[in-house]
């Protein structure tokens, strides 16, 4: 492990051949993470541990837990190649770390998944059930749709004609080298950087057919399946969210309605007026964290 100020990176080896990066900050009230155990924050799709997002939360909930952020297999640090419809694949990863953080005495008491992961983070309750408190940032309900503009018409040829196509070219800290035409063309070879900051080559991320075939048969009506005397849930959404439209969150609600403990419903959902899906702006991300702040406390 190396230490850098108050933050712990390491990686977890998996019985799956890829490794998992991670980070480790220490509750800043060592009281509080006493009562509050650990929570794993987990980044969206084609993103890392410490995006502005993860960073902006890590910052603010570190005063009530010890927090874990990691990155997915194929992305960041960790090795392993990601996929489309990888959703159960990438709970995989949180139990690694979930089990990993048990062997350093840690009490994994929440899990938190922005974008695919809010998705992510509920697949988790359903398949293990062991962290009581699962917070879903704008997480997708209907995985049967995607935005229309995701893929170009010559991505979608491609995609119709030979089963898969490279959507794009990435690096471990967010670079990226769009392939509109689904390949790797002599002008991007030319004309742009195929190397990371560390200069290793850029990923390719090819999407395949049985991978978006995966995702549209996932049915997010499984979330009807979580414990409620195990798990809590909340659900935030920004009104504004224009790659995860704002009926997906009244959609988790409408699902999750009939999940009860004690006569009281499991569930909470928050919308934010004028909130996007990136949360990008401290505004968003200051809004985002209140929403969590009060349903903890």
């Amino acid at each position: 492990m190396v230490d850098t100020t108050d933050k712990t990176y390491f990686k977890i080896q998996t019985s799956l051949g890829y490794d998992i990066a991670c980070v480790f900050r220490p509750c800043k009230n060592p009281d509080n993470e006493k009562k509050n155990g650990t929570a794993i924050l987990c980044h969206g799709l084609l993103s890392g541990k410490e995006n502005p997002l993860m960073t902006a939360l890590a910052n603010s909930l570190s005063d009530i837990f010890s927090i874990c952020q990691l990155d997915f297999h194929g992305n960041g640090n960790s090795g392993g190649e990601t996929a489309y419809g990888n959703y159960y694949d990438e709970a995989d990863d949180i139990r690694e770390v979930v089990l990993h953080l048990r062997t350093m005495g840690k009490n994994v008491t929440t899990i938190l998944g922005h974008s695919k992961a809010g998705s992510v983070v509920l697949l988790y309750a359903v398949k293990y059930g062991d962290v009581p408190q699962v917070i879903n940032v704008s997480g997708r309900f209907d995985l049967s749709s995607m935005p229309s503009n995701r893929f170009t018409p010559a991505q979608n040829k491609l995609l119709k004609e030979k089963g898969e196509f490279i959507w794009m070219l990435y690096g471990k800290n967010g670079k990226r080298v769009q392939t509109p035409e689904g390949i790797i063309t002599e002008d991007i070879e030319k004309n742009e950087d195929l190397l990371d900051t560390d200069g290793e080559k850029l990923r390719k991320y090819i999407v395949r057919q049985k991978d978006i075939e995966r995702r549209y048969a996932l049915d997010m009506n499984i979330i009807k399946k979580i414990d409620p005397e195990k798990t809590r849930i909340l659900t935030v959404h920004g009104e504004a969210d224009d790659t995860v439209p704002v009926k997906n969150g009244y959609l988790h609600d409408e699902a999750l309605a009939d999940l009860k403990k004690d006569n009281q419903p499991i569930h909470t959902l928050q919308i934010l007026p004028n909130v996007s899906h990136s949360y990008r702006i401290k505004e968003e991300q200051e809004k985002l964290i209140e929403a969590i702040l009060n349903w903890i406390h």
